[in-house]
Order: C-alpha cells, then sequence, then structure tokens
C-alpha cells in the first residue's frame, strides 16, 4: 500500500459513542485459514446494500456477502458491526483496480490526502522553518490565513524513497500571515532535511477535510481469496479515534490490517492472516495494538514503519511468518514492543525474530522468541537505516530482557541500541 512498503519488498529480496451490543470474543474467531471458502458468482454484488447498512449505522446481520468495490466509511461516530463469525464478506474487486475506490475491502475516507477521481495525492504546504519540541507554532511559506481555529493538520517530513519519516497530527489554535499556533505543544521535532516537493519529499501539511473520527469496526470475518490481485482488508486511513475489534481478515496477497496518516487507532483481539505479504501499520501515532494474532507466508507477519510514534504492541502473537517474524523500519519511535510471541521463523537463508532500523526511543523487553531457521539467525538485531537520503540512526532504545529458543545469535553482535 505505502511507497514505503514496496522498498521493504525490494529490501527483503535483495539481503535474503459506540454500538453496545455484546462484544465476540477473539476465543470466539476461527485462527484457521480458509475456513470462509466460497467463490462467488460473477453476478453477485453486495456493494451497494453493505454501504447502506454502514451509512445508516445499522448492524450487519449473519450472512456472505461479496464486495466488488470499498465499503467507505466518510462519517465520524460510525460503526461497521457485523453480527460475530457468521457475518462474512468476500472482497473480489472489480478490475482494473484504483486506489480507495476498489483496492481494499474497507476504509476511512482517502479524501484529505488522495483524491479518488483523479487519482492523484493532494499537494502538501511547504513549512518553512524547522520544528522543535515544546514548541507552540509553526511557519508556513506562504499564506495561511485561511486556516481556522479547530482545523487539524497532519504534518509529515517525508524521505523521497519512502514517504513519511515523521508525522503528527496538530490542531489550529490561529493563523495570522506565515505563522500557524497550534493548541498543544509539538511533541515531534520536524527538522528541515530533505529538498522540496509537495508530495514526495520535504516538511509540509495538509489540511484534514471532512475528518473522520471516532469509528469503530467490529466482530465479522473479511476474506479476499484471489491471490492474483494485492488489496488491503481493513484500511485505516487519515483518521483520528478508530478501534478495530474481534475481526477475523484473511487475505491471499494483501495486507489484511493496515494504517496510513492516522491517529489514536487500536487495533484488538484480531485474527490477520496475509497470505505473501503482511500487516503493515504506517506514519500512525498513538498506535495500539493488543491482543492480535498475526500470520503471513511470504514476509513478515506484521510491521510498523514510516515514522510510527507514540504506540504500544503488547500480547499479540505472530503465527507464522517467513524470514522476518516482525520489523520495525524507518524513523519508528517512542513506544513499547512487549509480551508479544513469535513462533519459529523459517528462512532459505538466516531468519532474523524482530528486525529494527532507524529507530529511537523504543522499549523492546519480554518478549518471547521461539527460533529461527537458518545457520546465522538472529532473535533481534537492531541498527541505523542508511539506504535512504538521510540516514536514520538507532538510539536510546532497550532491549533486554526478552525470552529466545533456538537462535545461532540472540541478540546481534552488532546491535546499536
Amino acid at each position: 500500500m505505502s511507497r514505503g512498503r514496496i522498498f521493504w519488498c525490494v529490501l527483503l529480496l535483495s539481503s535474503m459513542a459506540i454500538a453496545q451490543s455484546p462484544i465476540v470474543e477473539s476465543h470466539d474467531l476461527p485462527s484457521a485459514i480458509g475456513t470462509v471458502g466460497k467463490e462467488p458468482a460473477a453476478s453477485e454484488d453486495d456493494t451497494a446494500y453493505v454501504q447502506g447498512l454502514v451509512d445508516a449505522g445499522a448492524i450487519v446481520p449473519p450472512g456472505t456477502y461479496v464486495l466488488r468495490r470499498t465499503i467507505v466509511v466518510r462519517r465520524p461516530y460510525t460503526v461497521v458491526q457485523g453480527s460475530g463469525p457468521k457475518t462474512i464478506f468476500i472482497f473480489q474487486p472489480s478490475l482494473p483496480l484504483e486506489r480507495c475506490v476498489n483496492d481494499r475491502a474497507f476504509t476511512t475516507s482517502c479524501d484529505s490526502f488522495f483524491n479518488p477521481i483523479t487519482q492523484t495525492n493532494v499537494n502538501r504546504r511547504q513549512i518553512a522553518a524547522p520544528i522543535s519540541i515544546g514548541d507552540s507554532s509553526f511557519q508556513t511559506v506562504d499564506d495561511s490565513s485561511k486556516l481556522r481555529p479547530g482545523d487539524w493538520l497532519v504534518i509529515t517530513d517525508n524521505d523521497s524513497h519512502i514517504g513519511p519519516v515523521a508525522i503528527d497530527w496538530v490542531q489550529v489554535a490561529s493563523a495570522v500571515g506565515n505563522t500557524v499556533r497550534v493548541t498543544i505543544p509539538f511533541r515531534t521535532a520536524f527538522p528541515i532535511a530533505y529538498s522540496w516537493d509537495p508530495v514526495y519529499s520535504g516538511l509540509g501539511f495538509f489540511k484534514v477535510v471532512n475528518p473522520v473520527h471516532h469509528v469503530r469496526f467490529r466482530n465479522f470475518t473479511v476474506e479476499v481469496p484471489d491471490s492474483s490481485i494485492h488489496t488491503a482488508g481493513i484500511s485505516i486511513y487519515n483518521a483520528q479515534h478508530v478501534v478495530v475489534e474481534n475481526l477475523n481478515v484473511q487475505e491471499s496477497n494483501g495486507q489484511a490490517l493496515y494504517s496510513f496518516l492516522s491517529q489514536d487507532v487500536t487495533f484488538r483481539n484480531c485474527f490477520a492472516y496475509s497470505g505473501k505479504v503482511l500487516s503493515e501499520f504506517a506514519s500512525t501515532v498513538d498506535l495500539t495494538l493488543r491482543g492480535n494474532e498475526f500470520s503471513s507466508i511470504g514476509d513478515a507477519s506484521f510491521g510498523l514503519d514510516l515514522g510510527i510514534g507514540f504506540f504500544d504492541v503488547r500480547h499479540n502473537k505472530v503465527t507464522s511468518s517467513l524470514n522476518v517474524g516482525m520489523y520495525v523500519l524507518y524513523a519508528v519511535h517512542d513506544g513499547n514492543i512487549e509480551r508479544n510471541s513469535i513462533g519459529i521463523v523459517p528462512s532459505q537463508q538466516s531468519a532474523i525474530g524482530i528486525l529494527v532500523r532507524g529507530a529511537q526511543n523504543v522499549t523492546i523487553t519480554h518478549n518471547y522468541l521461539a527460533g529461527g531457521q537458518g545457520p546465522h539467525s538472529i532473535g533481534l538485531s537492531i541498527g541505523p537505516e542508511l539506504s535512504l537520503d538521510v540516514p536514520i540512526e538507532s538510539y536510546g532504545n532497550v532491549v533486554s530482557p526478552n525470552t529466545f529458543g533456538t537462535w545461532y545469535e540472540d541478540y546481534d553482535p552488532d546491535n546499536q541500541p
């Protein structure tokens, strides 16, 4: 989905008030792969019916529903709720795939950052000077007087190879000329380190239009059976205050769970099988992953990347993966990865349990890493990311204690925490 995801694929190959109905507990969700198993007829299409239920805030009753286009959440305080494991969505999109139109089963609206009609990114506005932690304002290159108190802005610092390496959401207190004051002082530093491009590089911001917030996805199954296409299951895109819980998402070749450019997102008690790829959480702040089960047969089980910050990842289980159990890449900072369990990591070369590159102030402790294949397998490897426009160092991280099974090295001898 993200440009960073494409970059990581290349790297890996080259280097080796929400509804008050009963909650379905995680143990009620099937953890076996391929339990849905229906091949819909070409004429079947329940997209309009399901979209209508979602727009109306109705619970989707038990049944199997065929989706040919993406179900889009455009309104705050929306609950997308099934009736438990017997509410099943089969996503088999009509071709060709178009971003935010039919390339993911469910998504929050992409409109602030991406125009689905023109299939183009929205240009960011340039920020003129670095921002330090504790600053209560920032300077823009052009006049920003049209911004209004209460507007939400997403600030990103982009590397041209992969996308955001720093991100945060801020709310406008006032805007006069080229000075924008924010309601809460900055908690993330944004240096001027990259050349400017309104889409791909440098420090800038965009205004969140038609904000989507306080959304919940709960109690249903999604299956994407077509392994020839790359689509997402649940996509949290440019949204705030979202909870995704008690879902069973089974992909043949796509990110079962995905977040991008979002704030305060929780995934809990979900089963996520991504087939040949992984679940990816990118450029999201205030992220929580708790009590989920991740699985992949062709990649890491899940990854945190592209400036993820202020996060908590704990009590998750990695059932299957390839080469890497989970990864933490590209300026991930200020968070915890604790009390997770990573199963045996197969590899035709040498596996890595947790791969960390370019991370700061992350605590990785009390995890169980069962073991990895290969003559030089490593349980936990942490170091700098040197392949980008500006190298990203790893520092301020805590990486012990953890419990290891069968690895050649528990910790990489070259670790630079």
